[in-house]
């Protein structure tokens, strides 16, 4: 058979340097990024749909209070994201909200944008380690481009909500996964088990690591030494077999801990509960990690349940399976894009080679959940499968000499990220709405946190104070929560008369409108539908939508 090239971690090498100069600039530019941007976001936008939901549930499982509450997401990633408003909170009594805490909501947020942009130094970090020992340098700091380019993650990394954060959990995962299965190490598995932990317990998209480390399993044991056949395979059955026992009590053990040792009767979505079988009978009596439990039932309640979405003027209850690769066409910008095309070329240029799976495998299984799941709601949801791609198309750079011009590859890949990177700042800071050219409704093909997520409040304050027009009435309909009226009075005071969900339109004023409600994904009734055929008079913040409604002052 025919060996295979060796990893890094078996050639033998000087002793590991302890200032890395090169990690070190990825982290400083990484940071000289993220945290100005972060701050800018915050600065110009309101909370976001979901953004006070998950720092209450967070908040509320360090201070307590938590039990009883909805559980549809894991319970360590937003206590890890409400941290800043845990530790600067002064005010007796504080329930976990933004608008009972010591300091301003504009404050909290600000605080959170930041701490969250400091959190996803790990996937820079290691993307740019891992990429580096794949691919090089030249490829490594392609890498770092892509990741803080994107739009996507510049929109997610600063908020609340969990997306970007399962991101870091799962790259860092599989990265520690890897090493583990490449040295073989009792310090590797142990680091492999507490960060699988971790990245389970900050998003549930991570729920297909143990997956993925059990193809890294196979991998390693079966079909490297079938490729190496004078390597020397490692460790008998025994010695794996304790391995896994004692990588599961970590786990285990982490998973429990990072609930703060929690022991709780799991909230248990309704149809289970009343399915009386044997799973019910056991989740009514207090578990270990209960809540982590109880979010896992939930999400996995919701997906099988399905949640209302919006293609290319279709609705459904249970998405489809093109929705993420159609949803790119309008998300990725089109200089990323060309380096993903890159990246696929390169493939027949240089063939993978088996240390390469650490990233390929990945890829596969989270691509393959994500174009099974039923909740297609946002671009959001496919980051983790995305930021592989980010890593793998980072490889077009080392197939320079490889039977391809040593210019031609690198400047086409720096100039698409040049373009991308211009294009992207120029929608700066409504990073959320971006879409990836010129197009007149985008809305209409495609909706939910695609084209807005409640965060232009501050902008439509704005917009309202240059356009004065008193005595008029201005009707605002927004997407939001249940907590909406109140974040439309702090922010908009009596500028604006929000329009309860499911209510139709008046007949005379300004409306104010989130192009979601005029997609129509959550309008069953169509009381919304007339203005999918009216052209905005103005559209704040590359999203809310301004009508005129007729009356006086009207059109």
């Amino acid at each position: 058979m025919t060996d295979i090239p060796r990893t890094p971690a078996e050639v033998p090498s000087r002793a590991p340097r302890v200032f890395d100069r090169h990690l070190w600039l990825a982290l400083l530019l990484g940071a000289a990024v993220l945290l100005p941007r972060a701050a800018l976001i915050a600065r110009a936008h309101s909370e976001c749909y979901d953004d006070e939901y998950h720092l209450v549930r967070g908040a509320r499982l360090l201070i307590g209070g938590l039990a009883g509450m909805a559980q549809t997401d894991p319970p360590f990633g937003e206590a890890l994201t409400a941290l800043p408003l845990v530790l600067t909170n002064t005010r007796p009594g504080w329930t976990g909200g933004l608008y009972d805490h010591s300091l301003r909501p504009e404050t909290t947020l600000l605080l959170v944008a930041l701490w969250r942009s400091l959190l996803f130094l790990p996937a820079i970090g290691v993307g740019f380690h891992w990429c580096r020992r794949l691919y090089g340098k030249r490829s490594a700091w392609l890498a770092v481009a892509l990741l803080l380019v994107d739009p996507t993650l510049a929109a997610q990394i600063p908020l609340a909500s969990l997306d970007a954060l399962g991101v870091v959990g799962v790259i860092v995962g599989c990265f520690a996964a890897w090493r583990w299965f490449e040295t073989g190490t009792p310090g590797h598995l142990a680091a492999a088990a507490f960060l699988a932990a971790v990245a389970m317990s900050l998003k549930h998209t991570a729920v297909i690591l143990p997956l993925v480390a059990l193809g890294y399993a196979v991998l390693w044991w079966g079909i490297r030494p079938r490729l190496a056949s004078r390597e020397r395979p490692r460790g008998g059955l025994g010695s794996r077999a304790r391995a896994v026992v004692l990588a599961l009590l970590i786990f285990a053990g982490s998973l429990w801990a990072l609930t703060l040792f929690d022991v709780s009767r799991p909230d248990v979505p309704p149809e289970l509960g009343q399915s009386g079988g044997a799973l019910a009978q056991l989740l009514v009596r207090p578990l270990p990690g209960g809540l982590y439990l109880g979010s896992v039932l939930h999400g996995q309640w919701h997906a099988e349940r399905g949640h209302p979405a919006y293609l290319l003027g279709e609705k459904s209850f249970h998405g489809w399976w093109y929705y993420f690769p159609l949803v790119a066409l309008y998300k990725v910008p089109i200089g990323i894009l060309v380096v993903l095309l890159l990246g696929l070329l390169s493939l027949k240029r240089a063939r993978p080679r088996f240390e390469e799976w650490g990233l390929f495998l990945p890829l596969c299984a989270w691509t393959a959940l994500m174009l099974g799941t039923s909740i297609n709601i946002g671009f959001r949801h496919f980051l983790p499968a995305y930021a592989f791609m980010l890593l793998v198309s980072a490889r077009c750079l080392s197939v320079v000499g490889v039977a391809s011009p040593r210019v031609a590859w690198p400047l086409a890949a720096w100039t698409a990220v040049a373009a991308a990177g211009l294009h992207v700042l120029s929608c700066h800071p409504d990073y959320i709405v971006y879409i990836n050219f010129p197009r007149t409704t985008p809305y209409l093909a495609i909706s939910d946190s695609n084209v807005d997520w409640g965060q232009g409040l501050k902008q439509v304050r704005d917009w309202i104070d240059r356009h004065p027009e008193p005595g008029r009435p201005i009707y605002l309909l927004y997407f939001g929560d249940d907590n909406s009226p109140m974040r439309v009075r702090y922010y908009l005071g009596d500028r604006v008369i929000l329009l309860p969900r499911r209510v139709p339109l008046p007949a005379e004023g300004l409306l104010i409108a989130s192009p979601v409600w005029v997609a129509g994904p959550f309008d069953r009734a169509g009381l919304y539908t007339g203005l999918r055929d009216r052209t905005p008079v103005d559209v704040i913040g590359r999203s809310m939508l301004v009508y005129e409604l007729g009356g006086p002052g009207g059109g």
